[in-house]
């Protein structure tokens, strides 16, 4: 019995180990291929993590280089960059990452993009130095190592790995330990964390996308809902072999089934939450990426390499008129209709090109929805989004810049035309319109043209030219020349109505139409233009048959040309006119010079009748008066030698005035020699002299010092004579007798001046001043011959200048010259 018990015993102790190990076993291959199951699904979702992170990465990097490829300038392209990925986010906590990359020492880097709660308390001592990191982005601004806010960041030990894979492989999945603080200090216990990062090498910058493995475990058990269910099926079909065997096994398996249900329950609804959070922050971030590019204000395409449209910003849709549903449904056929000769298989040849050689840039024009024609400038770059090839074309507007180029070049061909017309002043009248007509047409793009001359009363025409082709197509034998502008049609409206017409579609109706003849050139489209010269139409000009239609540029070109010609005509008649006047001058100035040759021989005559015939009567009259005086005295009584008297002083004053008329006379005859002046030296000798003959009188005398002046030596000392023996002989009277000469500025121009404070003048017979014989004292009182001052006009009258003179009647008299500008200043 007891050996049969204990068999008993020992069976049902069997029973139970083998049980045990029976639910052991089964549990372990439950175990173990839940477990390879997982491995897979962790694997498989690591992989779609790591594809997701590398999507991210390559948005933010395509984002880069096209932010690079459309801003003006490095630090405004790589601030937007900053700015553009830093909102870029998937997923709790995972953000892209930006480092800057310094080659020559790969441990250093700026780390630009992070989220702050991920490196603030964090100690991690024995893992990294901060020497590693030389900026941070903190609260979006970059600050150096140095700043006190970055005192509680503590960088990871990620930068040299970063390094490693870019400046091996450019792009690649990288690993790292995030350990977990505990009291401000890093413990054993971390996570593992798991990132794509490329590196962007116009820049030297690493682009990082990492997720925790937390994470992708979270990602992987949502996804093994249906392995869980499969496990518990067959865990339950254990527990139920096993209860027949084992009540404690039961319970112990069902126990751990419970709990492990409990679990995944729980792993499970937080999974959820987690996703439904990830998708509504992807949600945002899909969002913000389509602010950032409608935002934009250069027109952006995505193809696909066939060349549909896959996207469009609202810059584009402006751009060429058409909405974003529209762009979507074009392919390259339709976004290849620019104007000839740009063509859809020329887009297809760039797009080629992009993808077998690089980015390309390049100019295209386009019509737009209206039919208008704009100019492009295109950057095109293949790039790969959300895993499908791409190619993107940033397209700027350029239509202002071109025509402002066509502009300036229609402006300096004009230029050169009415340079080249300027130089035809020795050409004919038909060879300079025909020249001038060739360039209008060529400058508006025509094929013919033509010019008129009008009538002064405005109502005849003449023709006068016709361009090349025009004379080649008309075939017209009798061209008529004359038009009456009342019977002309369409093309003399420009007359009748005193301005400019365009007719972009000559062969519309139109009630200014009157026909052409038979044989004349067909035309298409056609423009003239009125020009006029002092309120009068002068010329009529046309020009017809451009390829496209005429505008105020090319009314503008024919404008200017023909006013041009029109103005070189005028200078050129001008010309001829001063011409013919020099002609008709040089023959009067030859008649002229010819009656003062005669006139300086008659005065020569006269001044050699009046010293010789003039003076021996003088002389002798002089002489017997003498005579008589001295040798009759003692029969003379008083009265006759006081006539006697008068006789001889009659006959002296004579002689002085046929002295100073011969002088006068003289001094228009006499050859000027011009030569630099030291007027202030001049003056001290002139004085010096009159001091010399009358050394009784003190008279005070004021030179200014540095008077210089470009003129006669002996014509200017003959008139200084005479206006510093004026004031001389006319202070006699004075008590302080003062005499100045200086030189002051009278409207920009050297005045010479001397001044006294003799008797002075009454202004009221200024006028008589420089007469010949005008005297405005009496000669008992003041001697003189009234000539002095009429000499001093004359000579300064040779050299240019003007004199003249104001006094007050005891007070004293100033007396003013000028000699030519250019001849004369102060130093």
């Amino acid at each position: 019995m007891k050996q049969r018990i204990q068999a008993l015993v020992g069976v049902v102790l069997t029973l139970i180990l083998g049980n045990l190990a029976l639910a052991w076993f089964l549990l372990h291959v439950l175990s173990q291929d839940a477990t390879d199951r997982l491995a897979r699904l962790r694997t498989a979702q690591e992989s779609e993590m790591v594809a997701e992170m590398r999507g991210r990465v390559d948005i933010a990097c395509d984002l880069i280089h096209y932010i690079m490829n459309t801003s003006p300038t490095v630090e405004a392209a790589q601030q937007a960059a900053i700015e553009a990925c830093a909102r870029i986010r998937f997923g709790d906590g995972n953000y892209l990452w930006v480092h800057r990359l310094d080659p020559g020492e790969p441990r250093r880097a700026w780390m630009l993009v992070h989220p702050l709660k991920d490196l603030e308390g964090h100690e991690v001592t024995g893992l990294i130095d901060l020497e590693r990191v030389s900026k941070f982005y903190l609260n979006g601004e970059i600050v150096d190592r140095s700043d006190p806010r970055v005192a509680a960041v503590k960088p990871l030990d990620i930068f040299a790995e970063f390094n490693r894979v870019c400046l091996s492989h450019r792009e690649g999945v990288v690993g790292y330990y995030w350990p977990k603080a505990t009291g401000g200090r890093a413990t054993d216990v971390g996570y593992r964390k798991l990132a794509f990062v490329k590196l962007v090498p116009e820049w030297n910058w690493v682009v990082g996308a990492g997720a925790y493995a937390d994470a992708i475990d979270e990602a992987t058990n949502a996804r093994a809902a249906d392995l869980h269910n499969e496990h518990l099926k067959l865990v339950h079909m254990a527990q139920i072999a096993l209860l027949l065997f084992s009540a404690v096994t039961v319970a112990v398996v069902s126990f751990f089934v419970w709990r492990l249900m409990r679990w995944q329950i729980t792993e499970l609804k937080a999974e959820v939450e987690e996703r439904k959070r990830t998708e509504a922050e992807l949600r945002q971030s899909e969002q913000n990426y389509r602010e950032i590019f409608d935002a934009t204000d250069v027109a952006v395409f995505i193809h696909d390499r066939s060349g549909k449209v896959l996207d469009a910003n609202n810059c584009a849709c402006e751009m060429l008129g058409y909405s974003r549903a529209e762009l979507l449904s074009f392919d390259l056929d339709k976004m290849g209709m620019g104007a000839p000769p740009y063509t859809g298989k020329d887009a297809r040849e760039w797009f080629r090109r992009t993808i077998e050689e690089g980015p390309q840039r390049l100019e295209w024009r386009a019509r737009r929805r209206d039919g208008s024609i704009i100019d492009e400038e295109v950057a095109l770059r293949a790039s790969r989004i959300v895993g499908t090839e791409c190619i993107l074309a940033a397209v700027h507007n350029i239509t202002a810049r071109k025509r402002a180029e066509e502009q300036v070049a229609l402006d300096a061909q004009r230029s050169a035309a009415l340079l080249a017309l300027n130089r035809m002043d020795r050409s004919s009248l038909q060879e300079i319109t025909d020249f001038a007509l060739e360039e209008a047409v060529r400058l508006t793009k025509s094929s013919i043209g033509y010019l008129a001359f009008v009538s002064e009363d405005m109502t005849e025409m003449t023709m006068h030219s016709w361009s090349r082709v025009a004379m080649k197509e008309c075939a017209i034998i009798d061209k008529p020349i004359h038009y009456y502008v009342a019977e002309t049609g369409l093309w003399g409206e420009a007359i009748r109505q005193r301005r400019p017409i365009i007719t972009n579609d000559y062969t519309a109706e139109n009630p200014w139409k009157k026909g052409t003849p038979d044989g004349h050139v067909a035309l298409i489209r056609h423009m003239n233009v009125p020009v006029f010269a002092g309120g009068r139409i002068v010329l009529l000009a046309g020009v017809g048959n451009k390829e496209s239609d005429y505008d105020d540029t090319d009314l503008t070109q024919l404008t200017l040309i023909m006013e041009g010609m029109w103005g070189i005509l005028e200078r050129i008649r001008a010309e001829e006119r001063i011409r013919e006047l020099n002609v008709d001058l040089e023959r009067r100035v030859q008649e002229r010079t010819a009656q003062l040759e005669n006139a300086n021989k008659e005065l020569e005559s006269f001044a050699h009748t009046v010293s010789h015939d003039l003076r021996a009567p003088l002389r002798a009259v002089d002489g017997f008066s003498q005579a008589l005086t001295e040798e009759y005295e003692s029969r003379l009584d008083d009265t006759a030698r006081d006539y006697l008297h008068r006789i001889r002083g009659g006959a002296r004053r004579m002689g002085l005035l046929i002295e100073d008329l011969l002088r006068l006379s003289r001094l228009t005859r006499t050859e000027m020699h011009v030569d630099r002046i030291d007027l202030s030296s001049l003056a001290r000798g002139i004085v010096a002299d009159l001091r010399e003959v009358h050394p009784d009188r003190n008279v005070d005398f004021v030179v200014e010092d540095n008077i210089t002046a470009s003129a006669d030596s002996a014509l200017i000392r003959i008139a200084l004579e005479n206006l510093l023996g004026n004031a001389w002989k006319f202070t006699g009277n004075s008590s302080s007798p003062r005499i100045e000469f200086g030189a002051l500025s009278d409207n920009g121009t050297v005045a010479y001046f001397v001044r006294d404070n003799g008797a002075g003048f009454d202004m009221a017979h200024k006028e008589k001043l420089f007469g010949v014989f005008q005297r405005l004292h009496n000669n008992d009182e003041f001697p003189g011959t009234g000539i002095g001052l009429a000499t001093v006009q004359r000579i300064v009258r040779r050299h240019g200048g003007r004199v003249w003179a104001e006094g007050t009647p005891g007070i004293g008299a100033v007396f003013y010259f000028t000699l030519a500008e250019e001849a004369s200043l102060l130093k």
